[in-house]
């Protein structure tokens, strides 16, 4: 029993011991260390963190553990930082060099007497604003180059590949070979740390990498710019997205060639360039640029969304704004929709202000736009709004049509008021809502009547306002409400042929049967009869017949599509016109089925055993392949069992054996672009083993 239990103490005790000592150095690992702080102090600062995104840890000198870093800490020299998944982080060095460090990448910190180094030993980094003594060790090479944005990307144990975004670099092997890089080279180290250079496909060129641009437009016309240097690419695809992975439902893709330009709105975006490439797709590195608010240019007064409530003498508003750069010219603009389709007023001048007379009551959108010594544009301010709400005196007096009246008939609606002594105009104004924001017609005329032809059928608004001299408004009616909707009035028409959503069927030729259209009438038409007929409802290219006199026409169609008609009667005077409505219908082309010609109709074909049977039938023309179809007919119960059903190009196939049975087969003709015509009517035949040829029968033992 004892030996038992030391037995068990020798094998289970050294485990204990290591989870132990595992525990607790898993323990620091994780754990925010408190002395760090005092051994920092005795090392060289080389750098700090601008920001450190998820799991990004940094090991301290040449000690085992790793630590999180804080996202505003100082790094040393000797530091190592890593990334995990999802993580990454940027580092300005002491030279002001920004090292970005991407995810599951790993690079080590040093400084010496004369230069400053990043050891980067696996994952994805860049640096910009690089120093003139920086190097970028990798795979026992050294990238240098002063003021350059480089990207680097390496794999533990593998290859890698440098690219230069922006300047010049250096590149020195470990065999002392050095090159010089371009923007159109890329250069690729092996495992061993041999460098090779190629030229790239494709530089991008504009947006730079890490760009924030200042736009308060809403429809920022960005463009985009790249260099092909392999002259075999004819067209590229600009690839535009909110983040770098691309995603299919958010990447917006454009086509181009070294160049296109792209409506944008503020926020962070990622692009690249893609080509085809032996029937696959290659693209550029990415880069991702800001577009953000432009502060340059502010709005003072009015504030946004300001409602104005102003007497006719006070119609007057004040805009100001103020700018942070110099301009030679503003120029202020205001208009009654935010995209500034409608501007009602627009004037440049010199001074950050502008008195604004005479507005009428409606909301308003403005902006400033500041321009430079070339008339070009330096800057747009954010669109305001503003309500400005003039107060009138309720003249002239409207008199008909009286408010809430229902209109019912199709005649125009006549529109009257009372003059006034100072009015030598009235502006009639007739909207879909009560506030008349959403103005339908509008009309200025010299008499105190108006004649509304009206369009649709619906609620309406309308008022008079009354203009004296010098175009000065000098008084607003009330609004009254006016329901347009007439009573039904019957068809004058009534299509019989086709009716709507038939299909018509017609033999494929040149010259096919035409397609007889006739109708009813119900009352006596103003005129004779035309008769329209279009592949779209909106009838803008139509096939034509005028003066028809009776109800019936035939028009000869040519081509496979769905078909809209109708009818009008106009008098010969033009006053009077009767519509039909618009009915539609589908044509369709198929070929003739050919003749079936073996096994005939009824035909008994005598076996003794499951046999082949050929089918020969005639051939059509214009026809690319044959659809045959052989089904077994089931004695019990009538089913049809599928035995052959196939497409071929000759007028013959064989079958493969067929038992005794009941069957039938029928055969369509299908033209070169997959149409498949009409089947005809199926022959039967019949498989039978004769009675002389049939097994014998035996009859049932009897028992005695």
């Amino acid at each position: 029993m004892q030996d038992s239990w030391f037995k068990r103490v020798v094998f289970i005790g050294p485990v204990l011991i290591g989870i132990t000592i595992a525990s607790y150095y898993l323990y620091l690992d994780y754990r925010p260390r408190q002395s760090s702080s005092e051994e920092q102090v005795n090392r060289e600062v080389v750098g700090e963190i601008l920001y450190a995104e998820n799991n990004v840890k940094r090991q301290l000198g040449n000690e085992v553990m790793w630590e999180p870093i804080d996202k505003t800490a100082l790094v040393y020299s000797k530091d190592s930082v890593r990334t995990g998944k999802d993580s990454n982080a940027a580092i300005k060095l002491s030279d002001s060099t920004i090292i970005e460090v991407g995810e599951n990448s790993l690079i080590v910190l040093d400084k010496s007497l004369q230069n400053l180094s990043v050891n980067f030993k696996a994952g994805d980094i860049s640096s910009s604003q690089t120093g003139k003594n920086l190097e970028i060790k990798v795979k026992d090479s050294i990238v240098k180059g002063e003021g350059a944005d480089v990207k680097i990307k390496a794999n533990m144990g593998a290859d890698a590949s440098i690219e230069v975004a922006k300047g010049r670099a250096t590149l020195t092997d470990r065999n002392k070979k050095s090159v010089e890089l371009s923007q159109a080279d890329r250069a690729g180290l092996s495992e061993t740390g041999v460098g090779q250079v190629s030229k790239i496909a494709i530089v991008l060129k504009s947006p730079e990498h890490r760009s924030k641009i200042q736009s308060n437009r809403s429809d920022l016309k960005q463009p985009f710019l790249w260099e092909v240097s392999g002259g075999e690419i004819k067209q590229e695809q600009l690839e535009i997205s909110p983040d770098n992975l691309f995603s299919t439902d958010k990447t917006k893709l454009f086509k181009g060639h070294q160049g296109a330009t792209v409506a944008l709105g503020q926020g962070t975006y990622y692009w690249r360039v893609g080509w085809m490439a032996e029937k696959k797709m290659l693209y550029t590195d990415s880069r991702n640029f800001t577009v953000g608010a432009d502060k340059r240019l502010e709005l003072v007064y009015p504030e946004n969304a300001t409602h104005f409530d102003l007497e006719p003498e006070e119609d007057v508003v004040d805009l100001q704004w103020k700018c942070a750069i110099a301009v030679k010219v503003f120029v202020a603009e205001v208009a009654t929709s935010a995209d500034f389709k409608n501007i009602t007023y627009s004037k440049a001048q010199t001074e950050p202000k502008v008195l604004v007379k005479d507005l009428p009551s409606q909301v308003y959108y403005w902006r400033v736009r500041a321009f430079g010594s070339k008339n070009e544009e330096l800057a747009v301010s954010p669109t305001y709004s503003f309500t400005l709400k003039v107060k009138m005196p309720k003249l002239p007096e409207l008199i008909k049509p009286l408010d809430e009246l229902v209109w019912d008939t199709g005649e125009p609606v006549e529109l009257s008021w009372k003059g006034m002594t100072k009015g030598t105009e009235y502006r009639v104004n007739i909207s879909s809502d009560l506030d008349q924001r959403v103005i339908i017609k509008t009309k200025t005329v010299d008499t105190a009547t108006f004649s509304w032809r009206w369009q649709n059928q619906g609620t309406y608004y309308w008022g008079v306002k009354a203009i004296g001299e010098h175009s000065a408004s000098i008084g607003q009616s009330e609004i009254r409400k006016l329901v347009i909707k007439t009573k039904p009035k019957p068809q004058a028409f009534i299509l019989t042929n086709p009716k709507d959503k038939l299909e018509i069927l017609r033999d494929f030729s040149e010259n096919p049967e035409p397609v007889l259209f006739q109708w009813q009438t119900t009352r006596n038409l103003p005129g004779p009869v035309s008769i329209f007929v279009s592949k779209t409802d909106d009838f803008k290219e139509v096939i034509k017949q005028d003066n028809i006199t009776i109800k019936s026409v035939s028009l000869s169609l040519k081509t496979p599509s769905l078909y809209f008609w109708k009818l009008v009667s106009l008098a010969p005077d033009g006053k009077a016109i009767e519509n039909s409505e618009v009915s539609s219908f589908s044509l369709k082309m198929a070929a003739k089925p050919p003749q079936l010609m073996q096994p005939t109709n009824k035909e008994v074909i005598e076996i003794s055993e499951p046999t082949p049977v050929k089918f020969i039938w005639n051939s059509v023309p214009a026809t690319a392949q044959y659809h045959i179809v052989v089904q077994r007919i089931e004695a019990k119960n009538g089913d049809k069992i599928p035995v052959l059903d196939r497409l071929v190009a000759e007028t013959t196939i064989t079958s493969s054996k067929l038992a005794d049975g009941y069957y039938i087969w029928f055969v369509s003709a299908v033209d070169a672009q997959g149409q498949e015509g009409l089947f005809n009517h199926p022959f039967e035949f019949s498989m039978i083993i004769p009675e002389q040829l049939a097994a014998p029968k035996l009859n049932a033992p009897v028992v005695k």
